[in-house]
């Protein structure tokens, strides 16, 4: 049998589940919640989300300026990993040096993306203690391919 074919065996037989029914990959370092090609996928969401981080920063920089400083158009943000609100029902004390009706809110998102790539970077030294990841898969690739089609608009 050759290394090829040894490598093969091992990748389909890599996944088991633990005793509390999570799927467990194991790797040459320890055990994770997933395969390497979804790790990939969350690798590039966590990127992805801190170019939207760095976006964000810009918009409440562009806000607080008053309109006649304003040097460029409003910087856009995906809608899926943030909301805006409207600033009329925030105390106007807090947000006086703001010069925008609109305020901008993170979604869950940023915190399930951040414990899922965190979870899957690190491998566990038993199966039992790998936790699952909160974001399925199909959701990870349509999160993926709304941010990507979002950087690619910029």
């Amino acid at each position: 049998m050759s290394i090829k074919e040894t490598s093969q065996i091992k990748k389909e037989n890599e996944m088991t589940k633990n005793e509390s029914g999570v799927e467990v990959y194991e790797g040459k370092w320890g055990f994770y919640p997933c395969d390497h090609e979804n790790f990939k996928k969350l690798k590039r969401l966590n990127y992805l989300l801190l170019q939207t981080k760095i976006q964000a920063a810009r918009w409440r920089r562009w806000g607080r300026k008053a309109e006649q400083n304003r040097k460029y158009s409003e910087p856009a943000l995906p809608d899926s990993l943030y909301s805006f609100d409207d600033l009329k029902g925030y105390d106007k004390y807090n947000y006086n040096w703001f010069n925008h009706d609109k305020i901008v809110n993170i979604t869950n998102l940023h915190d399930k993306i951040e414990k899922d790539y965190s979870n899957a970077r690190y491998p566990k030294s038993d199966k039992e203690y790998v936790r699952p990841l909160t974001l399925k898969e199909n959701h990870m690739n349509e999160l993926l391919s709304e941010l990507e089609d979002w950087i690619s608009s910029k």
